[in-house]
């Protein structure tokens, strides 16, 4: 071998090593040999093609990094995402790095989705990181939102935007969460109290808003709950954009303040502002 290289004469080599390869019954003898075709196919011989097949026969005889990489580069460069994602899982099954691996799960799982339009796996793919590897790597959990709407999971959507919404710094990206999750949980019947949770941290967020509060009524009024629909009733007669809706709710606080809660004295201190207005319902 190393007279035929001092001679340069790498495509005989590679040829006698092909040869040699075919015949050698040792899975680890024969795996050397390819992967030493397959560097004088690269670095002597130029041939991408012929590397590419010397190191999918080293394959064939065990896992090996430097060959996935290689052929996952080459299905890069030829645009091949099927091919791509089959060895980034191959090669994040076999990587020591905690960061390593979660990068190769996170471009698997970007493809799945972009390109390969299977976001039910991508979910799948992305949780692995969130869950096992890196719980605050945000790119995975901005690609496992968008992925998890994609399939129609809204139990891995609610998850993500909760973990998101807790990182999240920013009142205007907080806000577009809220409102996420509080559509999310009304979609579901069983999730009642984690509405009721959303639209109170969304009326913190943003105290004028008085859709939160229109909401969190709805749910309090249908668990029967009177004495928690006085705050969001009080607050909604101020902040109300329309004047009769602003009576109507004024009204509502005070006809639950006499009928449920039995104060007199608070309920006419919500109706006196209104007695000279003329509204035949005071």
């Amino acid at each position: 071998y190393a007279r035929m290289e001092r001679a340069e004469r790498y495509g005989a080599l590679v040829a006698l090593l092909q040869a040699r390869a075919q015949k050698e019954p040792q899975p680890k003898r024969r795996a050397a040999m390819f992967r030493r075709i397959a560097q004088l196919c690269t670095k002597r011989l130029d041939d991408d093609d012929a590397a590419a097949s010397a190191w999918r026969a080293l394959l064939l005889c065990e896992e090996d990094g430097d060959a996935l990489r290689y052929l996952h580069a080459r299905a890069r460069r030829r645009d091949e995402s099927e091919t791509q994602v089959d060895y980034l899982a191959r090669l994040a099954a076999i990587e020591p790095d905690r960061e390593e691996r979660r990068d190769l799960l996170f471009e698997q799982g970007h493809l799945l989705r972009m390109r390969l339009g299977r976001p039910e796996q991508a979910v799948r793919v992305l949780r692995e990181i969130i869950e096992r590897i890196d719980p605050e790597f945000e790119p995975a959990l901005d690609e496992l939102a968008s992925a998890a709407e994609a399939a129609g999971d809204a139990e891995a959507l609610t998850s993500t935007l909760e973990l998101l919404l807790a990182r999240q710094a920013d009142d205007e990206a907080r806000l577009d969460h809220l409102r996420r999750l509080a559509d999310l949980y009304e979609g579901d019947p069983k999730s009642g109290a984690r509405s009721v949770s959303a639209l109170e941290r969304w009326i913190v967020v943003r105290p004028e808003d008085p859709e939160p509060r229109r909401r969190l009524l709805a749910h309090l009024e249908s668990a029967g709950d009177h004495g928690a629909q006085i705050a969001p009733l009080d607050a909604l007669a101020k902040l109300e954009p329309d004047e009769a809706r602003r009576t109507t709710t004024l009204l509502r606080a005070a006809e639950l303040t006499l009928d449920r809660l039995h104060d007199a004295k608070a309920a006419w201190e919500r109706a006196r502002s209104l007695a000279t207005s003329g509204d035949p319902r005071v």
